[in-house]
């Protein structure tokens, strides 16, 4: 089955339509696909356009909302839109999105049954193959520790190839997977199928949603686990820009300190050279010698002073200013982290637990 499944989802290598050359292998295949679906029952083998073709060919694009002209281009629309069908082999699969019972990945628990919805999971999203989709394996192998791993990789999540009940890799995929069995599929014109390509068919209403009453109980316990562990996520890398913005503020004083002309070294370091220099100045050319002794000094006297931190291995006002810039750029990507991530992923964790919730309470009304 699923060589099968994979021949009928290779990719045309011409357009398979009335009044177009299709290559026969093109046409065979696409009797095959829509017959896998119900969608025909004809001769399979049949290398030319018939009218049965071609009337399975317009329902099906009337059914997707596509422009209904009997005609299949390389990756246009309708190809896509056949292609996805092969992978929804049952519209509410993930519609509950996806829970685990225990941890899945190399070296963990692994469970049959988890191990079957990641696979089945990654497969639906392109990660794995459609074989790991239609006929998983329920064993963590190479290629699903390498398809956990681009998962992880394209959602930006820490790349281990580990999912944990409530985790953020298991949340994630979890919530992609609901949005996507929830929203159906995309709709679209065919890419070049006419001058109709600006008509676009309304969008059809979103399918309501009802749990399949079938683990609920552990849908419930992981969404709240989930929700927790991203609230302790937030609560932490608050407190960090907490402890990062109160280091800012003892640098910047620091640096107060060290570039104060009054109060500060090199203010102190400025008054000894400038007094140097004023004594010279004074001794040699009286009043005027001072004078220039006294702007001398308040020269060579920053220098002295850094030349002093340098000796003694304190920071100089370089380093400090170099240092405050760099945790000041640390803290702004600290605060977007957690106003583009950490905070949406609480809200979104909230939302799950809420359905988990309700879903619950509606199973155990039944």
């Amino acid at each position: 089955m699923s060589s099968f499944l994979e021949m009928i989802r290779s990719n045309l290598s011409s357009t398979v339509g009335n009044g177009y050359d299709s290559e026969p292998e093109d046409v065979k295949n696409t009797r095959r696909g829509f017959a896998s679906l119900g969608r025909y029952d004809g001769d399979t083998e049949l290398e030319y356009i018939d009218q049965k073709l071609d009337r399975s060919i317009r329902t099906f694009q009337k059914d997707k909302g596509l422009k209904e002209d009997g005609i299949i281009h390389p990756k246009g629309e309708t190809e896509k839109a056949l292609n996805r069908s092969f992978k929804k082999p049952n519209d509410d699969l993930f519609s509950g999105g996806l829970f685990l019972s225990d941890p899945v990945g190399s070296g963990l628990t692994n469970r049959s049954k988890d191990v079957k919805q990641v696979q089945k999971g990654l497969g639906f999203l392109d990660f794995l193959s459609d074989i790991k989709l239609f006929s998983p394996s329920g064993v963590i192998d190479t290629e699903t520790d390498e398809g956990i791993k681009k998962f992880q990789t394209a959602n930006e999540l820490r790349i281990d190839g580990l999912l944990f009940p409530g985790g953020e890799t298991q949340q994630t995929l979890s919530s992609i997977l609901l949005k996507r069995s929830n929203a159906g599929e995309d709709k679209g014109g065919d890419a070049g199928d006419g001058d109709n390509s600006t008509d676009k068919p309304k969008e059809a209403p979103p399918k309501p949603r009802k749990p399949n009453c079938e683990g609920e109980e552990v849908a419930y316990v992981n969404a709240e686990a989930a929700l927790y562990i991203a609230e302790q996520n937030l609560h932490g890398d608050v407190e960090e820009l907490a402890s990062m913005e109160a280091s800012l503020s003892l640098l910047e004083q620091q640096l107060s300190k060290e570039t104060s002309y009054i109060r500060g070294d090199k203010g102190k370091a400025r008054g000894v050279g400038a007094a140097i220099g004023a004594g010279i100045g004074g001794y040699i050319a009286s009043l005027p010698g001072a004078a220039v002794g006294l702007s001398v000094g308040a020269k060579v006297g920053p220098l002295v002073e850094e030349a002093s931190d340098f000796v003694t291995g304190e920071k100089t006002d370089f380093e400090l200013k170099v240092e405050i810039k760099s945790l000041k750029d640390e803290i702004e990507a600290q605060r977007q982290k957690i106003e583009g991530k950490l905070k949406p992923a609480v809200d979104r964790a909230k939302e799950l637990a809420e359905q988990a919730k309700s879903d619950l309470i509606f199973c155990r009304r039944r």
